[in-house]
């Protein structure tokens, strides 16, 4: 394989529809693997949501995506922290995607969960979860998707959580207008429905009592689904002046969003914006309430200072 030359062209996944494109992509590693010694960290770069930001970074205008440069924006973005908590969370949910779920073993296991950030109720209650008998064969991956997804929380904190803090966001512009009336900070919380980090963070925020009391209180709060398939009405279907492609999804919109303005391309992700518009501050994958707790006030306290 002459590397030098196949470096050069354009990435086999772009010439076709990501969600369709299994067979391009397998190509794609193939090569980049041989000629980029690419890991298996690495490799999860290109799966699902995460493959549609690259694109989004790199293309301009006509600007062909190709496997030299797809390289060179793994290569930056290896230097970052978010690469090495993407790291983490990648070979910890390695592990737990094959290996089935054994209450009996759970003071063993529950070490990877620990290292996800759970806390002891939060343990307490995913081993009540997973020793039901409809969950005995699941893998841990399943089992975590599972649980945070249908909201399975510990008895006493149900009654903590009342309603979703979160609305869908459907306009950026819209959502501004709407803080700005309310004289309160915007909080975006950019997501994917199939996302198990998504999950526990939001479930994170949505158990604490705390946390909730000073989202609905201090925030006006959205959502952003940036794997949301909802087509957007013609009217509102556009050609990205990032990629030059057509944008006939929310989801894809939301990209554009996270990517476009607040120069970040992975979730979980929240970020609290000013009136107008300005970052007030950011964080990353959490299941810590302190540091959503400090993330927040912080946040609050320079919005009160403007």
């Amino acid at each position: 394989m002459d590397c030098d030359k196949i470096l050069d062209q354009e990435c086999n996944i772009y010439k076709h529809n990501v969600a369709n494109a299994d067979s391009s992509l397998l190509k794609d590693i193939t090569i980049l693997e041989q000629c980029g010694n690419f890991d298996s960290v690495s490799i999860e770069l290109l799966k699902g949501p995460v493959l549609a930001p690259i694109l989004l970074q790199h293309f301009n205008e006509n600007k062909p995506l190709t496997y030299r440069l797809l390289l060179q924006y793994i290569d930056d973005f290896k230097k970052t922290d978010g690469y090495k908590k993407f790291a983490e969370l990648t070979l910890l949910s390695k592990q737990m995607e094959n290996k089935k779920v054994d209450p009996k073993n759970w003071d063993s296991d529950k070490k990877l969960f620990e290292q996800l950030g759970m806390s002891e109720s939060e343990m307490a209650a995913f081993k009540e979860f997973i020793s039901k008998p409809e969950n005995a064969n699941l893998t841990y991956k399943q089992a975590s998707l599972n649980y945070f997804n249908k909201n399975s929380v510990p008895s006493g904190a149900k009654k903590a959580i009342t309603k979703t803090v979160f609305d869908p966001l459907l306009d950026f512009d819209a959502a501004i207008a709407k803080a700005r009336d309310n004289k309160k900070p915007l909080l975006l919380y950019f997501t994917c429905y199939a996302c198990v980090n998504g999950a526990k963070m939001q479930y994170a925020m949505l158990s604490d009592p705390d946390i909730k009391s000073m989202i609905d209180n201090n925030f006006v709060s959205y959502a952003a689904y940036v794997d949301d398939e909802s087509e957007l009405a013609i009217r509102d279907q556009y050609i990205s002046k990032t990629t030059g492609k057509k944008i006939t999804t929310l989801g894809l919109k939301l990209y554009e969003l996270e990517a476009g303005k607040f120069k970040y391309e992975y979730q979980p992700y929240c970020v609290i914006i000013d009136n107008n518009g300005n970052v007030l501050g950011q964080i990353y994958y959490s299941g810590n309430p302190d540091e959503i707790k400090k993330f927040l006030n912080d946040g609050i306290k320079k919005y009160g200072k403007q």
